[in-house]
């Protein structure tokens, strides 16, 4: 390529000799552009990587500390809508909370880790506190509440099972973890069942968020409560077509508002939701009842006298206790998959 015209004698070159160089050397400029913009993207963003709407892939951490927030890969399914209309239950949405999300990712990568292992896990658990429970944990934060949790999963469920539940996570948190990097599909077709408990908090937040009218209409609560985790049995589905899921009834919750032995009474503010949550859940699943079946283990957080919840099931009127937990495990979750699992 000659060079461009010069300057001669203070005076510039004609446009016509420059117009004349460009056409002749055009293929060579557009080739020194084209490399000074790819150059250009490389450096903004941070390297030789592709571009910034492509999702990152997950690489394992190198210690057991819980990785940087990395968004996950966005499933398709993502850009289904949800079915859930009430006022409180979000379309699909995480909780901005670093812990939250901290664990979360956390999950990812352990989804990515037993994948590493085909076979090892045929059954993952995806729930709130009830469920975190098994870890002993609160928010990945070792819980005293929950000592009592790590040993009844070590006898039950430990040797083929992943724990994937988050304290506080509603059903639309939920929704958005499976999706978002939490899917069972990684671990292959060894997954035979997938068991999921939630719901408890999105009753709790109707009460705080909502209002009296809105948590006392147990039938719109129940219908819209259960549409959403009807959404979330249903992406699971997808995600592993071999596995069947087993859905546990939202547990029977105090009033902490009352005092003394009134906070266990029932029925409680909460009962007409969560009945109808329970009762639109367990049509759900006898609808489908070749890939989906319905526990409900609430009878081992009752009194035996009735009519009150049991103080020492559920000492705080909502989170069962490591006995609670044992007779949750042995009596209602492990039957129900030693019939998938076997």
């Amino acid at each position: 390529m000659p060079p461009p015209p010069r300057t001669g004698g203070g005076g510039g070159p004609s446009a016509q000799s420059w117009g004349a160089w460009l056409d002749r050397n055009r293929f060579y400029v557009m080739a020194v552009i084209g490399i000074l913009l790819v150059g250009y993207g490389m450096s903004t963003r941070g390297g030789g990587g592709g571009g910034g709407g492509a999702a990152r892939p997950v690489s394992l951490p190198a210690s057991d500390e819980p990785p940087k927030p990395v968004p996950g890969a966005k499933h398709p399914s993502a850009l289904k809508p949800h079915p859930a209309t009430s006022k409180v239950h979000a379309v699909n949405e995480p909780r901005e909370d670093d812990k939250w999300i901290g664990l979360h990712n956390k999950y990812a990568y352990e989804v990515q880790a037993k994948a590493k292992a085909p076979g090892a896990i045929s059954t993952v658990f995806y729930g709130d506190s009830i469920f975190e429970a098994f870890r002993g944990s609160k928010l990945g934060i070792a819980a005293d509440a929950f000592a009592g949790g790590p040993a009844v999963w070590a006898k039950h469920f430990k040797a083929h099972a992943l724990d994937l539940a988050i304290a506080g996570d509603t059903a639309s948190n939920l929704l958005w973890r499976i999706r978002n990097g939490e899917s069972p599909a990684p671990l292959g077709p060894a997954v035979k069942a997938v068991v999921i408990n939630v719901g408890t908090n999105d009753i709790k937040k109707m009460a705080v968020e909502g209002d009296a009218a809105d948590l006392a209409d147990g039938v719109a609560n129940g219908k819209s409560l259960g549409a959403a985790i009807a959404a979330i049995v249903e992406t699971l589905r997808e995600e592993a077509p071999g596995a069947h899921a087993v859905v546990m009834a939202v547990l029977p919750r105090g009033d902490t508002t009352k005092g003394g032995d009134a906070a266990w009474a029932q029925p409680s503010v909460y009962t007409p939701s969560i009945d109808h949550t329970n009762a639109a859940l367990k049509a759900y699943a006898a609808s489908h009842a070749e890939s989906v079946t319905f526990v409900d283990c609430g009878s081992a957080v009752l009194d035996k006298a009735g009519g009150r919840l049991s103080k020492e099931a559920l000492p705080d009127t909502t989170h069962p206790s490591a006995a609670a937990l044992e007779a949750i495990a042995a009596s209602c979750l492990k039957p129900a998959l030693d019939k998938v699992v076997g």
